[in-house]
């Protein structure tokens, strides 16, 4: 009896291991079929234009990304190639001497991918176009795409006193807000953060990735697929990694459960510090708020406008407002367009807007001829 139950056990365990393969073979086709679906359709939020997939973007231990220094070439933007190019130091443009020549002053454009110029050519973003406009000007694009003030604040401390500036523009979103709160960023990548202590600022280096946070961010940036699922099990707030989860308060777990710090006095605190950064190498420093065309439309960031225009107030910074420029070119062609055409990122003819409204700003504002 025990020799007939044995020959049925060995007989069924490759049936078993049969049925196992076969269920993992038609799990691959569903998922091979999802992917293709979804990245045919382009119904996910799948845009392969993260840290990993992103040819121009290298990972940093003090920055946590950064533009890749030297990078020419193209890259793809909902299949149109889009050509980007940094000179040595990270910058998006050529190379510059050491110091503006004699009776140029030098602009130096701090910001995210909005300064960057996401989805645009090397021609098209608003510091090119600045530079062309006036000869009189050499315009740096230090933008970074998924930084928030913080990183920018880092990145100008690194690199300001090589650059030479006279005059810095910080190019602030409205997600930097938030995005200076957490401790994760751009598809989950973990950045260095501020906290506040007693009104002073304290550094809190990069968390390390862990292998979670690796297949997060590896699915997020190659797969359509894992990106559409991550997003929807992070908005219900049920996504299992720690430095994925939404919401600030989750992606601080990983420092200890420290006590978030309020949005407002922290921009506060770090601008003030970018300002007195830019001073001690003789610069002066510039917000601008950054709006694009369905928060001007939706009236969806007034609130962030209104505290970066009191922040700026109370420390005695030149402040500019993007959105009534945005809005009399809206006036003047209902019909226009001013963002791309499958995201809010500003297309070319938003950022001649952006372009011509700074130049405009800095004149009336004496900090150039």
């Amino acid at each position: 009896m025990k020799n007939g139950r044995a020959t049925v056990a060995q007989r069924t365990r490759p049936q078993r291991l049969g049925n196992l393969l076969l269920v993992g073979a038609a799990a691959l086709v569903c998922v091979v079929l999802g992917e293709a679906a979804l990245r045919l359709s382009g119904q996910s939020a799948y845009q392969p234009y993260v840290i990993v997939s992103s040819p121009f973007i290298r990972a940093d231990a003090h920055l946590g990304w950064a533009n890749l220094e030297g990078y020419s070439g193209n890259t793809e933007r909902n299949g149109s190639p889009i050509f980007a190019q940094h000179n040595s130091f990270g910058a998006r443009g050529p190379d510059y001497s050491a110091a503006p020549a004699t009776g140029v002053r030098r602009v130096l454009l701090l910001g995210d991918s909005y300064a960057w110029g996401y989805g645009v050519d090397q021609w098209q973003t608003a510091s090119a176009m600045m530079d062309r406009q006036d000869p009189a000007l050499e315009v740096i694009n230090m933008g970074v795409n998924g930084y928030s003030t913080d990183q920018q604040l880092l990145l100008f401390e690194k690199m300001g006193p090589t650059l030479r500036a006279d005059i810095v523009v910080l190019l602030a979103f409205s997600n930097d807000m938030m995005g200076n709160t957490v401790a994760a960023n751009f598809a989950s990548r973990p950045k260095p953060h501020f906290i506040l202590r007693q009104g002073e600022l304290e550094l809190r280096p990069r968390a390390p990735l862990g292998v979670g946070g690796t297949i997060h961010v590896a699915g997020t940036s190659h797969s359509a697929l894992y990106q559409t699922a991550a997003f929807t099990l992070r908005t219900a707030r049920v996504f299992p990694f720690p430095l994925i989860r939404s919401g600030a308060h989750e992606a601080a777990a990983a420092w200890h459960d420290e006590p978030i710090a309020a949005p407002d006095p922290l921009m506060a605190a770090l601008i003030s510090r970018l300002r007195a950064a830019i001073e001690n190498t003789g610069g002066a420093l510039v917000v601008v708020a950054a709006v694009n065309q369905g928060q001007i439309q939706k009236n969806t960031d007034a609130a962030f406008r209104e505290t970066l225009a009191r922040i700026c107030l109370e420390l005695a910074i030149p402040y500019l407002d993007i959105s009534p420029s945005f809005q009399q070119e809206l006036r003047r062609n209902p019909e226009a367009r001013l963002r791309l055409e499958h995201d809010d990122h500003w297309n070319a003819r938003a950022h001649q807007v952006v372009a011509s409204a700074m130049h405009e700003f800095l004149a009336a504002s004496g900090l150039i001829p």
